[in-house]
Order: structure tokens, then sequence, then C-alpha cells
């Protein structure tokens, strides 16, 4: 302010000393030039005076004026710049003595401490006076000396350093942990150190304890975990997961990746669930996966998986958990297979054959399909003649005949009591009569002559949409059909008062009987003794106890 005030000074001053100059050499030119009397001349030298104090005085007042006005400007900026300082050091202080961060302020060169908040006044156990004016090292503070010396290098190659761990010691003589950071600033040109502190002993504590939490959890855990790289390499291991798979956790961590294990048909299963994971898309995942134990034989397992990131986002690795379901998965598929199955014959029942029927009709595509159903008569009284076992045994029986008659291709089931179905692709000519033939063959021996056998057919083309229980419906009304034309026939021989057995093969007869309807004729098998009317049964007397020789259907 002195040195503006010096030059405002100056400048006024040679403003009025060029002006005065100016006014008198150039004033006296002017009179003498124009005015030669010299009584004129003396007047005007009075007037050409009063007019130059005149002219000054008003040019000096002006002048001062405009530079009084800058000076008040200049004024009123400093007190506001002052004022400013004022309110911005009450923050400070406030912010300083309030803030629950421990704060000191120590010169750079030798540590000695300026100032020195409550929060680490409470922090080290120290008070004010004990502090102020010494150096941490004096009392005794770090555990290290040299971390304060590590602290200042940093600080000067960088002007500041952040969040750097240190040890210290509370007046107590307790060691505790701080997270400590410091930036170097200039207070009236002098390098001070601003070293700001947060003890995080009870932080880090904290996280002590949920890490041995965590392994415990990890080791002791019975689901089998694991911590797996991105590259599918494992990590970690618990002995949960070298359990299941077989392999200790020293040969999973040196020379196995999770694929190595894998089964080769799952690997690709979870690539859509992984993919979403990696982009964030979805917490977590769970898969039902095979892999190959270290004896070599397949496990199920259920895989969980979900991602560890960093403090910006970006993947570090998968902590996966794994669960062996392989028991549960076997009692799974027999209780599929017992929802599915006929206990007493092993062939499909109504449920099971119904799944397959439409899945061979997804399959087929363009290919026409035959229903065949065996309707065996005369379980009931046999039942009651010979008992249940005996039946139940005639009954898995003819299971066994329709498995060595038909392919494994063909679709075998046994709708309900003494109901048999057999759905085949393709055309069906010529399997009626060798069904019929094997039936007679079986049913021919010994007790099996009090039963009679129905067959009905029915077809279903490429362009019929018929579900599985029309076709049924249609193979019923077959067989009442010939029920009805048989009761004709049995009235006629009445008349005639003659009883022969019925053997109907209709052969070149029309098998057709409406749109989608393949008929065979029934038959019924005689009810007199085996080896007087029966020619199968005799054959087979013969043989009686051995394997009954059903005639298979051709591979072609």
């Amino acid at each position: 302010m002195r040195d503006k005030l010096a030059g405002l000074t100056l400048r006024t001053t040679l403003l009025y000393a060029v002006f005065a100059a100016l006014c008198i050499v150039l004033s006296g030119r002017v009179v003498a030039a124009l005015v030669s009397d010299v009584n004129t001349v003396a007047k005007l030298d009075i007037f050409k005076g009063l007019a130059f104090v005149a002219v000054t005085t008003l040019l000096l007042y002006a002048t001062l004026r405009r530079q009084m006005k800058w000076l008040e400007k200049e004024v009123d900026g400093r007190a506001q710049t002052e004022q400013l300082m004022r309110e911005s050091q009450a923050r400070f202080v406030t912010i300083f003595r309030s803030s629950p961060v421990g704060i000191t302020l120590s010169r750079l060169d030798d540590g000695r401490l300026v100032d020195a908040n409550p929060a680490v006044l409470k922090m080290l156990g120290y008070n004010h006076e004990e502090l102020v004016g010494r150096t941490l090292r004096e009392a005794r503070v770090w555990v290290s000396p040299d971390e304060r010396d590590r602290l200042v290098e940093a600080v000067r190659g960088q002007a500041t350093a952040e969040s750097a761990e240190l040890r210290f010691r509370r007046r107590s003589g307790e060691i505790r942990t701080m997270l400590d950071s410091a930036e170097m600033i200039q207070l009236s040109g002098k390098a001070y150190l601003l070293d700001m502190m947060l003890d995080i002993t009870d932080k880090k504590l904290a996280e002590e304890g949920k890490e041995k939490e965590y392994r415990n959890v990890f080791e002791r855990s019975a689901t089998g975990m694991a911590l797996v790289a991105l590259d599918g390499s494992w990590l970690k291991v618990n002995k949960a997961l070298s359990d299941i798979v077989g392999y200790a956790e020293n040969e999973l961590l040196s020379s196995k990746t999770i694929r190595d294990i894998t089964h080769p048909d799952d690997l690709g299963s979870d690539r859509e669930y992984l993919k979403k994971l990696i982009e964030d898309r979805i917490p977590y995942y769970r898969v039902e996966k095979r892999y190959f134990h270290r004896d070599g034989y397949t496990i199920w397992g259920l895989l969980g998986v979900s991602m560890i990131r960093d403090a910006r986002g970006y993947p570090l690795y998968f902590v996966a958990q794994l669960e062996d379901i392989t028991e549960r998965r076997f009692l799974e598929e027999k209780l599929q297979t017992a929802l599915l199955t006929d206990e007493l014959t092993g062939l499909f029942n109504r449920n099971g054959f119904l799944e397959r029927f439409e899945d061979r009709l997804r399959s087929t595509g363009n290919h026409a399909s035959t229903l065949l159903l065996l309707r065996l008569n005369g379980m009931e009284v046999f039942n009651d003649r010979f008992g249940r076992i005996e039946g139940d045994a005639f009954i898995a029986s003819t299971a066994r005949m329709l498995q060595e008659t038909f392919q494994e291709r063909d679709i075998l089931g046994r709708l309900g009591g003494a109901e048999f179905a057999v759905l085949v692709a393709g055309e069906a000519e010529g399997l009626a009569v060798q069904l019929e033939r094997n039936v007679v063959c079986l049913a021919s021996a010994g007790k099996a002559c009090l039963i009679s056998a129905r067959i009905g057919v029915a077809r279903c083309g490429p362009e019929d949409k018929v579900s599985l229980e029309q076709l049924i419906a249609n193979a019923n009304d077959a067989i009442l059909r010939e029920r009805i034309s048989e009761r004709r026939v049995s009235l006629f021989l009445r008349k005639r008062r003659r009883r022969v057995p019925v053997w109907r093969r209709n052969q070149g007869e029309d098998r057709f009987r409406g749109p989608g309807v393949h008929r065979r004729p029934a038959f019924s098998l005689p009810r007199s003794s085996p080896t007087e009317e029966c020619p199968g049964a005799r054959r087979l007397e013969a043989v009686k106890g051995q394997h009954i020789p059903f005639t298979p259907r051709s591979q072609s």
C-alpha cells in the first residue's frame, strides 16, 4: 500500500510540473507576439497568473479526485481480501479443531510440531503442551523411528503421500495402527508438513476376525468351495471339494484346471451364465454339471458361481461352490423311471408311453406310425382259478414276448391291466399276424389256454393330427367291430349246431376301416385241453420248461 501511495504522489508532481512549465513558456510568447503595449502586457501577466492558478488548481483537483477513487477501490478490495482470509482461517481452525481425523502441522526440516488438533491428542494420549514444540520421535510415538523419514522422503519426491499404514505408540505404551496421509505446504515462505492420521486398529482387528472366520468357514464347510482364476486354474480349494472329486489339494493347484475334471458334454453348459456374470448382469448362477472323479467314474455336482471384483469393478476371480448330488440324481432318475415304467413288466406305463409317443411324433417328422393294441381277455377268471401270482407271471411273460418280438426302437407299454400297446415307425403290414402267432405260442401252453387275446391296429399318417388317446380309441374300435363280426359267425354256427374253434386270419381282406384305422381281426384261443386241439401246445409240451422260441420282428 505504501508503494502505491508513493507512486501516486510522484505521478501527480510530475504532471503538475510539466503543465506549469508549458503554461509559463507558451503564455509569455503568445502575449509578446500579440501585444506591444507595456501596460497592457503587465495587466495580461496578472490575468495570466490568476488563470494559471485556477487551471492548475482544477487540474490538480481532478487528478487527485481520480487517484482517491482508485485508492478507495484498493482499500475496499484489501479489506474484502482480509475478511475472506479471516473467514477462511476461521473455517480452517474450526475444521482443524473439530475434525475426527488427527491433524498435525510440523516443520518439514526438523519435524517439530507447530500445532496438533484434539483428535490426534486423544489418539496419542497426550495434551497440547506435551506435544507442541517437540518431535514425535522425541515423544517416542513412532514404533519404528525410520517411518517418519520414509514419509518425508515420499512427500519431498511427490509433494504428497497417501494411505500409508504406520504403527504408533500411545502414551500408555499400547501399540496401534494408523492410516497416514501427508502433504507439504508453504507458509510465509517456509515448508511445513500437514499430517492427517486415522486410527484403524479396531477396523484391522475386525477385518482379521472376519478373514479368520471366512477361512474357518471355507476350510470346514461341508460344501466344496474353491477360488478359481479367470483362466480356470484353481487358486484355493477346501477339503470338501477335494473329497468330492478325489484329488488332493496340491494336485488341483499344481496340475489341474476346472476344465480338466469337467465332463466334455457339460463344458459349454454354463458359458452364457459366465458371460453374464463377467459383464455384471447377474450376481451369481447355479447349474448341474458332471465331473470326473479321480478314480474315473462320473459324479453329478450342483455348481454355484459368483465373482469377486476390485474397487474399480474389474473381475478378480470366481468363487465356486460344489455340492455332490450324484445320489440325488440317481434317486430322481429312479423315481422318474418308476413314474414312467410298469413295475411288474418293466415296460412303459400309460404316462411313459404317452411321453415317448409324443417324442416319437416329433422325431419321425413326415413318416407314418402304427399302433398295435393287444388285449388279453379272461384274466379275471384266470386269477380267480389259479391265483394272482400266476396271473402276474403270465402278464410278465407277455411283456417278455413283446420285447423279443419287436425291435429296441419300437415303443412298448402296458396301458393297464391286461392291455398292451406297441408303437412302431412306418407301416406295420404283417406285424399283427406275427404278433398273433407269438401270442398263440405263449397262451397255448398249460393254464394259459383259458385266456383269449384280441389285437387292434391303428395307423397315424404324417398329415394326421391325432393324440395317443384317439389312436387307442381307433384300435379299440377295430377290436369292437371284430367282436361284432365274430358274434354273428357264432350265431350262424349255433343254428347249424356246429362248434369249431375260430382261427380267423382274413388274409386278403381289406384291413383299413375308416380314416387312420388299420384293422386286424381278433381271435380266440381253444378252451379245451392244450394237447388235444392246440397244435402250438403240442410243440411246447416237448420243450416244457425251456425258452419259448417266439418269432422276432424282421430287422429290415
